[in-house]
């Protein structure tokens, strides 16, 4: 079986409490500067989408891409 017309979507959100718990797709939780960024598991994401959040949080103009 082959997946077709998979979409990602990126959202901005802001904590409001809570805590992080280690689950079955994720082992720990935190932030990160772009120039330090640990290293990504590449099938999940890529440093460019990464990369592309930053871009849209620091631009009040930014529209959403589409490919």
């Amino acid at each position: 079986m082959y997946p077709y017309g998979i979409t990602t979507v990126f959202f901005l959100c802001k904590p409001t409490g809570g805590s992080f718990t280690e689950n079955d797709e994720t082992i720990a939780s935190g932030y990160f500067a772009l120039d330090d960024l640990p290293e990504l598991s590449e099938d999940k994401g890529s440093k460019k989408q990464v990369e592309m959040c930053f871009k849209a949080y620091h631009n009040p103009n930014w529209q959403a891409e589409f490919e």
